[in-house]
């Protein structure tokens, strides 16, 4: 974020729900960069915005589409948006629904072939029907393209397996379900938590009403306890591999401290257990799940 000459936030609640958002947008001003607030409701970031609009979603993404089209000079931030040489755009997720389906995607088609300029969602902390709708959530295809007929044959002949028809759940969808007793086990993948932050109060009830919960973890919780299995995860310093950035960029990430003897990445513990289920031929290291991703990547954008 801080490498971008101008942060465009549409959306309330943003400060609220990453704290870490406001520290950022800080040290982004700090650099000499600017943010453009488009949010009917002052959420804590009001004051570091120049200038913040008094928008609601729809209006403000079709605002940063006329821009970015060259249009809307009218707007209090045109300034802003013409002076930046690299801009990026971030839509909280929880305001993305039908009504802002269609400005999104001008907005995605204006900045597509922008060199310096990124779109990106903020997700929300609990993903709502509204996300679903707009093709964001578990029941749409990738790509965030709705469901359909021809969609969901392209995707089959891309994988090379049938695929299911009903809508996935999101993560309130499956605390729910395991709370009433319709999901009967968890395996849950935990980390350490940000200082002064607790676990859930509906996570530690689902977990606590499934018959079988396993755990892999990096720290000493009240899910372990709750757990009748328990593995050790490896902290985050402790693998190594490579994660995108929001300007494009794929970053290599090497091992900063070894791990104790034995202990495996995330991706091979769980190939490991689903081999044993009886699954085959799964991916048990990252290289192998990235050359897989590529190549159903490649064949999705061929059928389309």
């Amino acid at each position: 974020m801080e490498g971008f000459d101008l942060v465009a936030l549409v959306g309330a609640g943003l400060g609220r729900a990453y704290r870490l958002l406001g520290p950022a947008l800080h040290r982004l001003r700090a650099k000499g960069g600017q943010v453009l607030l488009a949010a009917p409701a002052d959420d804590g970031l009001a004051g570091q915005a120049d200038p913040r609009l008094d928008l609601a979603p729809a209006p403000a993404l079709e605002m940063l589409a006329a821009l970015a089209q060259g249009r809307g000079q009218a707007s209090p931030a045109a300034g802003p948006w013409a002076t930046a040489r690299s801009r990026l755009v971030l839509v909280g997720e929880t305001c993305l629904g039908p009504e802002t389906l269609a400005a999104w995607r001008r907005l995605e088609a204006a900045l597509a072939g922008q060199t310096n300029d990124r779109l990106g969602v903020v997700p929300a902390l609990a993903a709502g029907p509204a996300a679903r709708a707009a093709g964001f959530g578990p029941a749409c295809l990738p790509g965030g393209q709705p469901l359909s007929s021809s969609g969901w044959a392209a995707l089959e002949r891309a994988w090379g397996a049938p695929l299911p028809r009903d809508p996935g759940l999101g993560a309130n969808d499956i605390l729910a379900a395991a709370q009433a007793g319709r999901i009967k086990g968890l395996f849950i993948l935990g980390g350490a938590l940000p200082p002064g932050e607790t676990l859930a109060p509906g996570l530690l009830e689902a977990a606590a009403g499934v018959e079988f919960l396993a755990l892999m973890t990096s720290q000493d919780d009240a899910l372990c306890r709750l757990a009748g299995v328990t593995l050790p995860r490896l902290l985050d310093m402790e693998k190594a591999g490579t994660l995108l950035d929001a300007a494009g960029r794929r970053r290599a990430l090497a091992v900063a401290v070894q791990p104790p003897p034995g202990m495996r990445p995330e991706l091979t513990v769980l190939a490991a257990l689903l081999q044993g289920l009886g699954g085959q031929g799964q991916p048990s290291q990252p290289r192998q799940a990235r050359v897989e991703l590529e190549e159903a990547i490649k064949a999705l954008e061929k059928e389309a």
